[in-house]
């Protein structure tokens, strides 16, 4: 999601920095997922994309603070131009490093001039209206994520945990986090780390 302040003014530094994320938006080519092969023992890494690839949209646009935006036609502006920015950073990246393959004719022209326009149509972010404060629209925007959710039937960590790591392992790692923001880009060889005493005190 780009979510942006209505409210506020959409000066060159604004758009500057929604291209940005926009274009590192349009490039994604999806998350990569992890599972274990009982069987075998190993992790296996798989991208999560069907054979058939859907095509969709790779991000939307959401305008907050609708409520306070007066006139409400400034508010269509506004829309109007992060739409118009959102569709050309999709067209860009398309066009110079596709991140939907789709099968084509390399004797037709298609094969030269890129993705059929009504590919492209599909891959231009949604823009959503909401009022955060008001909670108007928000339930718009949940139900776009949901329906963008990944399938899985077995999820990674049980509902009762939050992570995989033991307690004794997540001390360790946020002892470790500590040592790394004290020192430059990387810990000496020297610095060993040893956890004389754990204790867990009951609440």
């Amino acid at each position: 999601l780009v979510v942006i302040d209505a409210a506020r003014r959409l000066d060159d530094e604004m758009k500057e920095a929604l291209v940005t994320l926009m274009l590192r938006a349009a490039a994604s080519r999806g998350r990569i997922e992890a599972s274990v092969d009982e069987d075998e023992g190993v992790v296996k890494t798989t991208r999560n994309a069907s054979k058939k690839e859907v095509v969709r949209e790779k991000f939307a646009v959401v305008l907050n603070k609708v409520d306070i935006v007066e006139p409400k036609e400034k508010l269509l502006d506004i829309a109007t131009i992060v739409g118009e920015m959102g569709d050309e950073c999709v067209r860009y990246i398309e066009r110079e490093c596709p991140t939907y393959e789709e099968e084509r004719d390399v004797e037709s022209d298609n094969a030269l001039t890129g993705p059929d326009p009504e590919v492209l149509e599909q891959m231009y972010p949604p823009v959503f209206y909401i009022s955060a404060l008001k909670d108007d629209g928000v339930d718009d925007v949940l139900n776009h994520l949901l329906s963008r959710t990944t399938p899985c039937s077995d999820w990674p960590v049980p509902a009762n945990e939050a992570a995989l790591m033991s307690p004794l392992e997540r001390v360790e790692e946020v002892i470790r986090e500590k040592i790394y923001r004290c020192l430059h880009r990387e810990v000496p060889h020297q610095v060993r780390q040893v956890n004389r005493m754990f204790r867990t005190v009951a609440p």
